[in-house]
């Protein structure tokens, strides 16, 4: 037998509960990887590892539309469509130039 199964299967037959925990484990982590390579993708999916990953390196804030609501409100970006976009030119550059000489990669 080979796959989630297996650490389930030892967990069972030596009855300790450290191995069933262990094989509990192995069956959610290969059941969560194998889910993301080979099942639906979804844009909702991407976007909050994305928005994770970004506010844990503190470049993004983690309440991402409440920020673009505010952001929008203030008159700094038009929304047009479902796409928020820089009003002013000069802001946009000066973004852009920030975190390509200052962005940790």
């Amino acid at each position: 037998m080979f796959g989630p199964g297996i650490g389930l299967t030892i967990g069972l037959s030596t009855g300790r509960w450290e191995a069933l925990v262990e094989g509990l484990t192995f069956g959610l982590v290969f059941g969560l990887g194998a889910g993301v390579v080979m099942g639906n993708h979804h844009a909702w999916l991407v976007c909050t590892i994305a928005v994770a990953r970004l506010a844990l390196e503190h470049r993004l804030p983690w309440h991402l539309m409440d920020f673009l609501d505010d952001v929008h409100r203030l008159g700094l970006l038009r929304a047009v469509g479902p796409v928020y976009q820089f009003r002013h030119a000069a802001l946009h550059d000066h973004l852009a130039a920030a975190d390509s000489s200052g962005g940790a990669s």
